[in-house]
């Protein structure tokens, strides 16, 4: 099978589908009393042919316009006639020309200004949808009402109430059919609890049974003459709060077709003064169920977007603060090795301090420890040019220089050996009176000592801050 044959034979079955469902849209209160045979005080088929067209694309554009055709040329496929010769069939072409082209206006205002038409996912999405709709059902309004004036079914002096009338039907038309088609047909269903079950069903059951008592559908009830019809707008925001957006689209549905059944039975609920009277009765009724009913399933959409969205949020804060925890945990153990590290190394540093010290201590040979920092600071101030022999030649020939830098020398340890050599109590003694020792270590080393001086004043002005002066007695 070919895709063009294909193609064909897809386009076919939704021309089918979508004439036969908005032909049997038609039949509903064909027959009520505003133009017989044409229209009713609430025209569902409009809405249908709406929701066909955003649901099937434009093909569904051909099977409205054939269906409307058909429908409004007397077609009665109950009792086989095909066409009524009394109708006038170029308005009936008329009719179905603009009920389709109202439907492609209405598809196109739609697009691209509620994304996949979900008109109860906002509430601003809902006046949009109402606002719009009651401007595009201008076009077949207009278009109708025209045709039936030239073709000379209506005087000029009707001509205004006409369209009122024609313009009010098919809006509320596009109120009820529209949303029902789109929300039955689009998303995805759940196999309801048998809480919810046991719930819907004695929902409904109130719907049509105050439905039918408040329409004369059972005389026992509507003898009473009370207006029960006021019953079905608690009813149908129940249906909106607790079951949703289908269910409340379906309560309304149920509610308008048997209000229109009603009046084609000349019901007492809405009774004016005239037939148009009634109408008008009847159209604000049900246009107070059907807006509100929408406007109550979109704001319960809404929060439970909210709420789903918090939820998420929630789920993704405690996900942060479980991964920020782990690795608070991973830092407080590298944290935790890295101070084990630095204790294991700070004593095995005091190990080979002590370790170190009793070396120091006990060696044989005396020892002093000096901080050569500011001997350093006094070499580093020279002319840089003092290098080598140069610095060695300018030692010996400035006693001075050389006595500034013996000065700066601070003896901060010594070894016991250096203790017994000085010949006193502790290396305390050695602190406090260093340099009269070393005066008394020069007199009796003195070649050797001031040797290692001088090649410790090279030594420090190249580089060294600590030194350790060796003495052999």
């Amino acid at each position: 099978m070919s895709l063009r044959f294909k193609r064909i034979i897809r386009t076919s079955g939704i021309v089918f589908i979508s004439g036969f469902i908005y032909y049997f849209s038609t039949q509903i209160g064909r027959d009520d009393l505003i133009y017989p045979g044409y229209t009713s005080p609430i025209w569902l088929a409009s809405g249908v042919a709406l929701g066909l067209t955003l649901l099937l694309g434009n093909c569904a554009i051909f099977g409205i316009f054939l269906a409307s055709f058909l429908s409004s040329s007397g077609m009665d496929l109950s009792s086989g006639v095909w066409i009524d010769i009394g109708k006038n069939l170029y308005l009936s072409f008329l009719i179905g020309l603009f009920s389709a082209l109202q439907s492609y206006i209405g598809k196109i205002v739609l697009s691209g200004r509620i994304p996949k038409y979900r008109i109860s996912d906002r509430t601003q999405f809902v006046f949009l949808f109402i606002f719009l709709e009651a401007i595009v059902c201008i076009v077949g309004s207009m278009g109708s009402v025209a045709s039936m004036y030239f073709l000379g079914k209506i005087e000029f002096s009707l001509i205004r109430q006409s369209w009122l009338t024609w313009w009010i039907r098919d809006t509320l038309g596009v109120y009820i059919g529209t949303p029902f088609i789109l929300f039955w047909f689009q998303g995805y269903y759940k196999i309801p609890r048998w809480k919810e079950f046991l719930e819907s069903t004695v929902l409904f059951l109130l719907i049509v049974f105050f439905s039918l008592a408040s329409f004369g559908f059972i005389t026992s009830i509507s003898s009473f003459g009370y207006p029960l019809a006021y019953v079905l707008v608690p009813l149908i925001l129940w249906s909106a709060f607790r079951l949703g957006e289908r269910a409340s689209s379906l309560a309304v549905v149920l509610s308008s077709i048997i209000a229109i059944l009603g009046m084609v039975s000349e019901s007492p609920q809405f009774y004016g003064e005239s037939t148009n009277a009634s109408n008008i009765l009847l159209q604000f009724f049900v246009a107070v169920l059907s807006i509100t009913s929408l406007l109550i399933a979109s704001m319960v959409n809404e929060r439970k977007e909210a709420e789903n969205q918090l939820r998420i949020s929630h789920q993704s804060l405690e996900e942060k603060v479980e991964e920020r925890t782990h690795e608070l945990l991973r830092s407080n153990e590298i944290l935790r090795e890295e101070i084990q590290e630095k204790n294991e190394a700070r004593a095995a540093l005091e190990k080979s301090q002590i370790r170190y010290m009793g070396l120091f201590e006990h060696l044989p040979v005396a020892i002093i420890e000096a901080d050569y920092s500011q001997l350093k600071q006094i070499l580093d101030s020279l002319p840089f040019d003092i290098q080598g022999d140069a610095f060695s030649d300018y030692a010996e020939t400035h006693p001075d220089f050389v006595r500034l830098c013996f000065d700066s020398i601070q003896v901060i340890g010594v070894n016991q050996e250096t203790v017994n050599l000085l010949r006193v109590e502790s290396a305390d003694a050695v602190y406090k009176n260093w340099k009269l020792f070393l005066v008394r270590i020069t007199s009796r080393f003195s070649g050797e000592f001031c040797g290692r001086f001088v090649k410790n004043l090279i030594f420090t002005k190249s580089k060294s801050i600590l030194g350790f002066t060796t003495i052999r007695g």
